[in-house]
Order: C-alpha cells, then sequence, then structure tokens
C-alpha cells in the first residue's frame, strides 16, 4: 500500500485553494465527476480522481463521497506520506452508497484526497462534498456564551452531526488513525440526536417568571448571534407553549436549510423548561 501510496504522491501537481475560515458554516466544495477508464489508476486497478487540501492546525475536515454506480471509497494522505486514512463505507439506499471521513489535524499541513472505488475496474459518476471547519468553529465548553454553543450546533448541524474528532493522530508504524472525540453539547447526556434532527432541554426553571424572562433573553441573543446572516424569524403560540423559530437563509446540510426552534414549555407550572431543536 505504501508503494502505492508514494506513486500516487509524485503523480500529484493539482491543489485545492484554501479560502478564509467564517464563524457559521464551513469552506465548502460541492460538484459531481466520473471515474473513467481514461484516469491514472492504483496498482490494484482502482481508477480515482484527487486534489489537495491546506489545513490549520486544529482544523476539520469532512469528506464524503456518493455513487450509485459503485462502492465510492475516501482516503487522506499525509504530505510527508507518513501515514493515511481511511473511510468508512455506508449504505445510503439500495443502489446508492457512501464513503466519508471526519479528520481533525494537530498541525499546519496539506492532505491528499484520493477518490476512488472500493473494488477495480469500476467506473460510473459520484457527488462529492469537502467541508472545512475552523479549529474554533468546532471548539466547544460548557462555559461558551450561548451565541458560541449556538454557532457550534448549527456548524455539526451543518456536517450532518458526523462529529469530529477532538484529536486524530496517525500512526506512523501502522497507518492507522487514532481518535479521541468529545461528543458534548449544551447539557452533556440530556441531549437527543435523530438521524438529521436534535433536540435537546436546554433548561428546566423553577418558576414561571424566572423561564419567561430567560426565554425572552435568549430569543434575543440567538438573534443578535443571526444579526451577519440572512435569516428569517418568526413567533407562535399554542396553549402553554410559546416557540421562537429561525430560518438560515442559504446555510443547509445539503438536504435543507438551516432551521431551529426554541421552545418555552410552560404546561407544567412548577417546572417550565425550555427545548431547543435543530431541524
Amino acid at each position: 500500500m505504501r508503494i502505492i501510496i508514494l506513486h500516487l504522491i509524485l503523480c500529484i501537481t493539482s491543489s485545492f485553494v484554501n479560502a478564509q475560515s467564517i464563524t457559521l458554516g464551513p469552506v465548502e466544495a460541492n460538484d459531481t465527476s466520473s471515474l473513467t477508464t481514461s484516469d491514472d489508476k492504483l496498482q490494484e486497478g482502482n481508477y480515482y480522481k484527487y486534489f489537495s487540501i491546506n489545513l490549520k492546525a486544529g482544523d476539520g475536515l469532512l469528506v464524503y463521497m456518493e455513487s450509485s454506480s459503485f462502492i465510492p471509497f475516501v482516503t487522506l494522505i499525509n504530505e510527508d506520506t507518513t501515514g493515511f486514512v481511511q473511510g468508512w463505507i455506508e449504505q445510503i439506499k439500495s443502489d446508492v452508497f457512501g464513503s466519508y471521513i471526519n479528520f481533525t489535524t494537530l498541525a499546519d499541513t496539506t492532505v491528499f484526497i484520493l477518490l476512488t472505488s472500493k473494488e477495480s475496474y469500476q467506473t460510473g459518476t459520484f457527488r462529492y462534498v469537502v467541508k472545512q471547519f475552523s479549529g474554533d468553529q468546532l471548539f466547544y465548553d460548557k462555559q461558551m456564551p450561548d451565541c458560541r454553543k449556538l454557532v457550534y450546533l448549527l456548524n455539526q448541524w451543518n456536517a450532518d452531526w458526523k462529529m469530529f474528532p477532538i484529536t486524530t493522530v496517525l500512526n506512523e508504524e501502522t497507518y492507522e488513525e487514532v481518535s479521541t472525540f468529545e461528543n458534548t453539547f449544551f447539557n452533556g447526556t440530556s441531549g437527543r440526536l435523530i438521524r438529521g434532527k436534535y433536540t435537546e432541554v436546554y433548561s428546566e426553571l423553577a418558576s414561571e417568571a424566572l423561564a419567561i424572562s430567560q426565554f425572552d433573553s435568549l430569543t434575543t441573543t440567538f438573534s443578535e448571534c443571526l444579526l451577519n446572516s440572512n435569516f428569517n424569524h418568526s413567533s407562535s403560540t399554542d396553549g402553554p407553549v410559546k416557540t421562537e423559530w429561525f430560518t438560515i437563509n442559504g446555510f443547509s446540510n445539503g438536504t435543507h436549510a438551516a432551521s431551529f426552534s426554541l421552545q418555552l414549555d410552560l404546561s407544567n407550572e412548577s417546572a417550565p423548561k425550555m427545548i431547543l431543536t435543530l431541524y
């Protein structure tokens, strides 16, 4: 395998220009392409496409490849060829497969992204997505301000909840990926994540007056947090439940716009609560 990688690095001449980091949402490339018999191929006969990307220390990189023509396979390779990381493969539909890598770098580096097939001599079209998050977008601490927590959640949602490891180390002897994770949100274990949707009881409060005051304050905070984005905001009331709705225009995870709600539930007077949901 190392011979193949060394051969591949010698062939690579192109680069992917790294844009400036932004607070909400990643630097992203999203396109379709094809594996053809005119492409270069690995020693085992796998045709491939490739490019390089520059990363800063702490950056998170999500690479996703999807195809109905073949089983796709994503691989990342170090710029000094000391190691590589191979992607996960998942079945999306009966005839559609995907492969993805979520990677966090420890130092400034350049990695080579190899888009190929799991099996040899496979051709056909595929879709790929590359999302690069800056380190501060992925950092989480329970003591962070509410705005930073919201941005953190929205960025993880934008990555389709493929959680980024805190660190990823490439073992130079085995070429295996060693990662550590901390999948912690607002209140730790109180969060509930179902594919594509996240719901959390943000807080349970002692009195109705305190709950209303904190709800109004948090609604204002979230609105101010999104001032630099193009977003829509509306309110609705259903009996003892009041909901503030937010939709960020032009910001999505590839399937729908980023929408979230903050809900105040006063149905239990002795234990009112606020609930945050990302759709």
